[in-house]
């Protein structure tokens, strides 16, 4: 019972953070800038997503960004 109650729990953390992630469309390139909360006043984190599936992560993600996608 508790491997089962293990597994299933890691599934859901799996879930949560793939739920989280951002995927650049096909000719897209992705930038974000995360903010500490909604007033967005301080960055605390910045993420790119290149053309050819690169991620750049510097900093901390959070539910609040702004998000800029650019054709390639």
């Amino acid at each position: 019972m508790k491997k089962s109650h293990t597994f299933l729990l890691s599934l859901a953390a799996t879930m949560t953070i793939a739920a989280g992630v951002a995927y650049a469309g096909i000719g897209q390139s992705i930038n974000r800038f995360y903010y500490s909360s909604a007033a967005h006043t301080e960055v605390v984190g910045e993420e790119f997503i290149s053309c050819g599936g690169t991620r750049i992560l510097d900093g901390v993600r959070t539910a609040y960004y702004t998000e800029t996608r650019t054709s390639c």
